[in-house]
């Protein structure tokens, strides 16, 4: 105790005995001896409140708020005790929460709990109140329900669609188209890679095949959906997606061209002469970029856009899209001009994106599409077959040449600064496109600033521009809903097969070898501040001395968390069925 008292006079010990207190330091000094003496000698435990009613589920995630307070006035902290048996939970210092559901209980619904203790000790001015032999901690068990998700993805539309364009894929007629698909890609990235000792590695070898069978299957979807359309039924497809089951249909999957793990792609193809109304709806929040593009040829030129802040939306959060041939309404709210020149000179396609960051609160947009004008006729299945195969033959003489040597425009492990060239499909948009090759002892270290971007993404594609699993394993990409800021604002990187244990890693997934195709969204045109980049490449064993002094590290089992919010992110998409690589099925 005479050590306890000589902390509590110590701040208040003036520099000789004859200084006198000045009385508001005396009145202080009374102030704080009562609150001590009160903690030590009549301390009572913190107390915790919750009401689950209060509680919102924001898609694929619960958010709530846990209230304490302390008898004494102590700091009260929390910390989770015993975890939640179906999903994860995070307590933030505020008390509030954010609990994911695993991806059984998000397509299913259902009941979870997990307990909470709060603590006051040494939560008095001194940290004295230890010394009190009276409870410090209280406990409480949180429930929370979680409503079943269904996607506005994984429609009756898109399972028909995938259904049919995988008999094409499977009956053979398109493998003459996929063998030369094959070679094209083989010969492009022996030129992207030509900087690196060997070429493309084995491990990207081994994908070649995967990958033009993915692009085979886009081909096939697409000539589907053009058939779709020409019989006066269009619809928005789900592309660029990893493989997966849904409906009963297991897909190999049509990521394509630096697909972005963040983006949800959907695609409607239309025709000439032909007018069509959109109708849509915002689930929850408005993701942080949206883009409704008509796009023209095989490259994907982006004609007229509409983007997230300019749509007119109604309270409910639906909205309606006119996609007509009116040029004096070009411009205008909520339409979207498709052209009215001669045949090949006008949109052939709308393409919509919807980049969501936090991958279990942000939702994609509900999407339909509708013919309002034009004549209709039937195309025969052979004809169908005949456009998929030509989608693929684009690709070739194409498609390829105008994406695939994007990443090798630059050095071997470096990233221009941010630019908008060299994408037509995407104006409102910024990039850095580049290709690694790293041992699997060294990583690529990334540092950039945002600019006045809403969103930022660094995604790891393979030798032949297909994302690495991101369904199930490691965290093959980052955003800025994910990563963490340096205190200047600016995000450290660390790109690297082997986790070096930092909250900031972006895996290879597994590769050696292959390419980055950064991203930058919703800038201001008129700001004067860009983002920048630079890269550098260092051995794991000396990467701390090139992270910043604030890098936060992580655990095993915080990074086994990342990977199961992650898993059930991505099973927003595809609910109500649960689709994963490796063994996906339906609920």
């Amino acid at each position: 105790m005479t050590s306890a008292v000589s902390n509590l006079l110590a701040p208040f010990a003036g520099n000789s005995p004859t200084t006198p207190a000045r009385p508001g330091s005396l009145e202080g000094f009374l102030s704080l001896v009562r609150r001590e003496l009160d903690s030590l000698f009549r301390s009572r435990p913190p107390k915790i409140s919750y009401d689950s009613s209060q509680t919102l589920q924001l898609n694929g995630a619960i958010l709530g708020q846990i209230t304490t307070s302390d008898p004494n006035g102590d700091t009260v902290k929390l910390k989770v005790t015993t975890g939640p048996t179906n999903g994860t939970v995070t307590v933030f210092a505020d008390g509030s929460f954010k609990y994911v559901p695993n991806p059984e209980t998000l397509v299913n619904g259902g009941p979870d709990s997990f307990t909470v203790t709060a603590s006051d000790l040494k939560g008095d001015p001194l940290g004295l109140n230890g010394l009190a032999p009276a409870p410090h901690t209280a406990t409480k068990v949180i429930t929370v329900s979680t409503v079943a998700q269904t996607s506005p993805l994984a429609t009756a539309t898109e399972i028909s669609t995938e259904q049919r364009a995988l008999a094409i894929l499977n009956s053979g007629a398109m493998d003459g188209a996929i063998a030369a698909l094959k070679q094209k890609w083989l010969n492009t990235q022996a030129v992207t890679f030509s900087d690196v000792p060997g070429g493309v590695d084995a491990q990207n070898l081994a994908l070649l095949d995967a990958a033009v069978r993915q692009y085979a299957m886009y081909a096939a979807m697409a000539a589907v959906n053009i058939g779709d359309n020409a019989a006066g039924n269009p619809s928005f497809n789900w592309i660029a997606t990893p493989p997966h089951t849904i409906g009963g249909v297991t897909s190999p999957g049509n990521q394509v061209l630096y697909d972005n793990p963040d983006t949800l792609y959907r695609m409607a193809f239309i025709s000439d002469g032909k007018s069509y109304v959109i109708a849509g709806k915002i689930n929850g929040q408005m993701p942080p970029d949206v883009n409704i593009t008509a796009q023209i040829g095989a490259t994907g030129q982006a004609s007229a856009i509409i983007t997230g802040d300019q749509l007119q939306v109604n309270p409910d959060g639906t909205f309606t899209i006119v996609a007509g041939r009116d040029p004096a309404l070009a411009g205008t709210t909520n339409y979207l001009f498709l052209g009215n020149g001669p045949a090949g000179t006008n949109a052939g396609q709308i393409f919509v994106r919807n980049t969501v960051a936090d991958w279990n609160t942000n939702q994609g947009l509900s999407l339909s599409i509708a013919q309002t004008a034009g004549d209709n006729t039937t195309l025969p299945s052979a004809a169908i077959t005949n456009i998929a195969n030509g989608v693929v033959m684009q690709a070739v003489n194409v498609t390829s040449d105008a994406w695939l040597p994007l990443a090798g425009q630059h050095p071997v492990n470096t990233l221009p600064q941010p630019t908008n060239a060299g994408s037509q499909t995407l104006s409102t948009q910024k990039q850095s496109i580049g290709h690694f090759n790293l041992a699997y002892n060294e990583a690529l270290v990334i540092t950039l600033t945002p600019g006045t971007a809403k969103y930022f993404n660094v995604p790891v594609s393979n030798a032949w521009t297909i994302s690495p699993d991101y369904t199930t394993g490691d965290p093959t990409s980052l955003n800025n809903a994910q990563a963490i800021a340096n205190p200047d604002g600016s995000y450290t990187l660390v790109v690297s097969k082997t986790d070096p244990g930092v909250a900031n890693w972006v895996s290879t997934g597994g590769l050696n070898q292959g390419t980055i195709f950064a991203r930058w969204q919703g800038l201001d045109p008129n700001a004067s501040v860009q983002p920048t980049l630079t890269t550098q490449v260092v051995a794991l064993d000396q990467l701390k001395s090139v992270l910043p002094k604030t890098t936060v590290y992580v655990t095993e089992a915080q990074r086994a968390q990342q990977i199961a919010e992650r898993q059930s992110g991505y099973t927003l998409r595809t609910a109500p069925y649960v689709s994963i690589v490796g063994g996906a099925t339906a609920v």
